[in-house]
């Protein structure tokens, strides 16, 4: 392992913080070069241009000048700032100040290698997510019930029982389907059809133990059960190493925060990558690969800032579309979401099943709130913060449930008491509806009532990011798969001619999380390099270049044990309606043996 027991609590202890930029001062920095580079794009052509400047384009930028500083890079991004879906604002805390909290991704662990090296690299600190004390579990019913350690489970002793066979099964059949290709696996042509609600409801008897499935997929994926394929969070699963990673604090995606906020990452990148290398509020429209032969055209014009929390354009703002501009590179990476890649447009088209992907690949709905408060009343009463919930009652009549789905404690390093948590899934979309004001009572009032504190009703500051109504994102965390989409996953990833592809969903290890933004980032840079200097490459980093372009035919085809249990079933549905039809008197109806025989094979 990479880091010891010890190391948890001590991670580059010994290392000076970073220096923290605020951020109207990478934006003015930025501002300053835009006007010399905007003359320059005209009659240049780059080596590369890279779309979108969140952690995975600029890693990308980064692992490419690193190899080879001489190389001509750009990144457009559409946005007034670096850091894609990492975003840290100013709150008022306690003492009359402000901190910075991320409204964003924000956790990392310690199995996910890829962000960990880039925050050595960057001299950057981490430090332990405080998880000390009770926690809250309400799931399902309304009654909360108190437990002492690791993710949430149901009330009920047979529930937890079941959930917890449950989890046990998903790890096992997990391990048979990668990420990079999942329906290479013997299980795809079975599972391809469920939903994890389906699946849950055939294997699980408890409601409860439902609910706390619900409960799990809502808080990871932004959706609900009944839309998320089960395939994809086997896939999903399999990617981080297992569920135990994905759920509660210890030794999970959740154990350590990024001091000065997780967006830090990408505005120290920018800094070594170099902002002259950066155009912010630059939005690509298009890339054309026919109209110049061995140059790539990206089309682009300029996009208006929006407002960070509520994504709407501030009032005065001119949002008539502006000239459309064009920028020559011999390859370019698009790190933009498959949710927004659909809106560009592609000459030559983009391949049936990457098209295929950006149309049904569905963005996820987890949006985030903090809340600061003058003392820490929940530690005061012996609790951890951490709040496990299906929403509870209901609190208005527009709002299917309450707001909040998890919480945890988000004290700041410097020690300023406060809260975040999460609306997710259809319940999310729901609030997004409700102005912020009330959007903010009814958090407080749930958090007043999961802790039993009343004194969490007065707070100092709230805010919150609705996603879903960011332009350049749609949605959080990650794009995700319903049913009978994967048979063409690998081609997310796999390059267009010379457009290579990177971001979390393109990610085969900690998709969705900023460990993967990173590693799509390096894989991309290393096909890049592949083309453009490939004396610089080792043997295995050539390799690891062909790897995304060697896709496995035919996709549409059903694997051929599939095939051959199929045909046995319907041998024996042949079989036994021929019995029932000879034995219509002890046997009863053709059907309803057919349907005691299908019960059957399903057990």
């Amino acid at each position: 392992p990479r880091f010891t027991e010890n190391s948890r609590l001590s991670y580059n202890k010994q290392r000076a913080p970073a220096t923290s930029m605020a951020s109207f001062e990478l934006k003015e920095k930025m501002a300053a070069a835009t006007d010399d580079k905007m003359a320059a794009t005209d009659d240049v052509t780059y080596d590369v241009v890279i779309v979108g400047a969140g952690l995975a384009g600029l890693s990308t930028a980064h692992s490419l000048l690193k190899t080879d500083p001489s190389l001509k890079v750009l990144l457009l991004e559409a946005r007034d700032r670096v850091g894609g879906r990492t975003v840290s604002l100013p709150l008022k805390v306690a003492g009359g100040g402000t901190e910075n909290f991320d409204l964003g991704a924000q956790w990392v662990g310690l199995s996910q290698h890829h962000v960990l090296d880039t925050i050595k690299e960057l001299n950057m600190d981490i430090y332990a997510q405080r998880y000390e004390g009770k926690k809250i579990s309400q799931i399902g019913e309304y009654r909360r019930r108190k437990f002492s350690s690791g993710a949430a489970t149901p009330g009920p002793l047979l529930a937890r029982l079941e959930y917890k066979l449950f989890m046990w099964k998903v790890d096992r059949l997990s391990e048979k389907v990668p990420m990079e290709d999942p329906y290479s696996s013997p299980l795809a042509y079975e599972l391809e059809a469920h939903t994890v609600a389906s699946y849950a409801a055939q294997n699980l008897w408890t409601q409860a133990a439902r609910d706390a499935v619900e409960q799990s997929v809502k808080a990871v994926y932004g959706t609900d059960a009944s839309r998320l394929g089960m395939l994809f969070f086997l896939a999903y699963t399999n990617a981080s190493g297992g569920s135990g990673q994905l759920y509660g604090i210890q030794g999970s995606a959740q154990e350590f925060r990024v001091k000065c906020g997780a967006q830090q990452i990408s505005k120290n990148l920018a800094k070594v990558v170099g902002h002259d290398k950066i155009l912010l509020s630059h939005a690509v429209t298009g890339i054309d690969q026919l109209s110049q032969a061995g140059v790539i055209l990206v089309r682009y014009r300029e996009s208006p800032p929006c407002d960070e929390t509520s994504g709407a354009v501030p009032i005065g703002v001119v949002t008539s579309e502006a000239p459309s501009k064009v920028v020559r590179a011999h390859r370019v990476v698009v790190t933009a979401p498959p949710n927004l890649m659909r809106t560009l447009s592609w000459s030559p088209p983009l391949h049936r099943l990457k098209q295929f992907l950006c149309d049904n690949l569905q963005m996820g709905h987890l949006y985030k709130f903090i809340v600061t408060y003058d003392r820490a009343y929940w530690q005061e009463k012996g609790l951890s913060g951490e709040i496990y919930s299906t929403g509870g009652r209901k609190v208005t009549s527009e709002c299917t449930t309450g707001p909040m789905c998890e919480a945890y404690d988000t004290t700041t390093n410097d020690g300023s008491p406060a809260i975040v948590g999460f609306f997710t899934g259809r319940y999310a979309i729901e609030w997004t509806q409700k102005p912020k004001a009330e959007r903010a009572a009814a958090v407080v009032n749930n958090l007043a009532q999961f802790l039993g504190i009343e004194e969490m009703k007065q707070y100092i500051d709230y805010e919150d990011k609705m996603w879903g109504t960011d332009p350049w994102t749609g949605g959080c965390p990650v794009t995700y798969g319903t049913p009978g989409t994967l048979f063409s996953m690998p081609y997310i990833r796999s390059p267009h001619h010379g457009v290579h592809f990177a971001g979390t969903e393109t990610a085969t290890i900690w998709m969705g999380y900023m460990s993967g933004a990173i590693q799509s980032g390096q894989r991309a840079a290393i096909e890049v390099l592949a083309h453009l200097r490939p004396g610089l490459l080792t043997e295995k980093q050539r390799c690891e270049a062909t790897r995304t372009s060697k896709l496995r035919e035919p996709f549409l085809a059903q694997p051929p044990s599939a095939v051959t249990w199929g045909r046995l079933t319907l041998a024996l549905a042949g079989a036994s309606i021929a019995v029932a039809a000879t034995y219509w008197g002890s046997v009863g109806r053709p059907i309803d043996l057919l349907h005691r025989l299908c019960s059957h094979a399903q057990q």
